[in-house]
């Protein structure tokens, strides 16, 4: 499966596609690289959090279409998961990685 070995994250923007970010677990510290390679959770267009660090739309509890969100700001694949030991939608931090 292609979660176990991409370190996949999803931002709700079509402008971080194909980006690379740091992240960290803020419950316990633990950090991760992923590799931007879908959008959402649930948004395509919130660049206003992407790209000038504003809270996620999505915590208000509805996306852009009215729907009822998570409150989640991004969206994470297995390995990215397991690397950050998740045991639940946690607060993760996370920064754009220009090389």
């Amino acid at each position: 499966m292609c979660d176990a070995h991409v370190p996949l994250v999803a931002l709700p923007s079509t402008v971080a596609l194909g980006w690379f970010i740091a992240l960290i677990n803020m419950r316990n510290g633990r950090r991760a690289i992923g590799w931007v390679g879908d959008v959402g959770p649930w948004n395509t267009h919130d660049n206003v959090y992407v790209l000038d660090g504003a809270r996620p739309q999505s915590e208000s509890g509805r996306d852009e279409q009215g729907r009822v969100t998570n409150r989640s700001g991004l969206d994470m694949g297995g390995r990215v998961w397991s690397e950050l030991a998740m045991v639940d939608s946690g607060h993760v931090a996370w920064t754009r990685i220009v090389w």
